[in-house]
């Protein structure tokens, strides 16, 4: 008799799923309802409904849902874990963390349930507790190189570069032939002022076969940082060459006329990225869509990307002026344009370590900035 109500209980589960598959949410709902009240005494029951609701964004009725599968089994850490992930969803990070605790307790071999402990914790600004939640995880288990990247991201979080540079050396010696890995390595050896050893990392990676292009970009970043521009265009033509279509090539190519102040040539590089870079046409078309609203123009303006493109010289002319007016000691109104392109973070690369201005120009403005405050 059990197996034949068990029989019957997946078939219906699964004209569930046909209808929301087939748009029949009301349906669907209808059907879960009746299969809750035939087996009032199942917890996997409550949960799928609970999953369902919270589908539907009917969040506190998935809620009632999850809490009464642990009702009637406490023990239940799957239904803990869908409550904790619907907290998430909703912001409530604190009821979050409580219910991945008890996944973990309940739980202790189910990874996933530090990762979403240690998200919870981090939502809440508690990293230092975050990296504590990631560090029960034993190095025995299969997503352990997952955990250490983690956890290195949030030390740099909280601003320990060197613990960083630890955990990401850890992962680097269980996969010394990922060349994402020495690029993380390599990134966090920067951070924490290790140029020379950064170097080094990099060339490892580069000797690899499968290198991508995003390393061959962070190492000509690195040589221009270094002010070794030659071997920086040497390395840039290099990368050009091995991926002609890929943004990240001309993204350094990029770089190197901007470091040299060829504004012409920066810009037609850029334009070059944007032309074979889909995602990264659409992260700035978001960009470039949320600036132009202030122009009266935008809402009949059809092509983003020339939006962008027009927002990017005006921001190249800003940071001539302000390398200009620096030159002359006028510090105030160097000031201006810096403060207006770096109010938009993300959308000036030539603030980051990748154009000569970063260094002396901005940190003088940095100190006038203050100064005025």
């Amino acid at each position: 008799m059990k197996k034949h109500q068990t029989s019957t209980l997946d078939s219906d589960i699964k004209r569930v799923e046909a209808l929301f598959a087939a748009g029949q949410a009301e349906k669907a709902l209808t059907l879960l309802g009746e299969i809750v009240r035939l087996h009032p005494k199942n917890p996997g029951v409550y949960v799928i409904y609970g999953s369902y609701l919270h589908r539907l964004s009917r969040p506190e009725e998935a809620i009632k849902a999850y809490r009464k599968a642990l009702k009637i089994k406490p023990s239940f850490w799957q239904a803990q874990g869908k409550l904790g992930e619907l907290f998430m969803a909703l912001g409530r990070y604190c009821e979050a963390t409580e219910c991945f605790e008890r996944v973990t307790r309940l739980e202790p071999a189910f990874v996933p349930g530090y990762v979403h402990l240690a998200e919870s914790l981090a939502s809440q600004t508690r990293v230092e507790q975050a990296i504590a939640a990631l560090d029960r995880v034993p190095s025995s288990a299969p997503e352990f190189s997952a955990i250490l990247r983690l956890k290195a991201i949030y030390q740099q979080r909280s601003g320990l570069a060197k613990e960083a540079v630890d955990t990401f050396r850890m992962l680097a010696e269980r996969m010394p032939s990922d060349p994402a890995v020495l690029n993380d390595l390599a990134t966090a050896l920067i951070r924490a002022k290790e140029l020379q050893e950064a170097e080094s990392v990099y060339k490892k990676a580069l000797a690899l076969a499968d290198a991508p292009a995003l390393v061959f970009r962070n190492y000509v970043s690195l040589l221009l940082k270094c002010g070794r521009m030659e071997e920086a265009q040497a390395k840039a033509d290099e990368v050009l060459e091995k991926f002609p279509q890929n943004p990240e090539a001309y993204i350094s190519q990029f770089n190197v006329s901007a470091a040299a102040f060829d504004l012409d040539a920066a810009n037609a590089h850029y334009r070059q990225a944007m032309r074979y870079g889909r995602e990264t046409l659409l992260e700035y078309k978001k960009r470039s869509d949320s600036i132009s609203t202030q122009d009266s123009g935008a809402d009949t303006d059809p092509d983003p990307l020339e939006r962008f493109v027009k927002f990017w010289d005006e921001q190249l002319a800003d940071c001539q002026w302000a390398t200009y007016e620096f030159n002359k000691n006028r510090l105030s109104c160097a000031l201006k344009p810096m403060l207006e392109t770096a109010s938009i973070r993300g959308f000036a690369p030539f603030l980051s370590l990748r154009f000569p201005l970063t260094n002396e120009v901005s940190r003088a403005l940095s100190r006038e900035a203050a100064r005025l405050a």
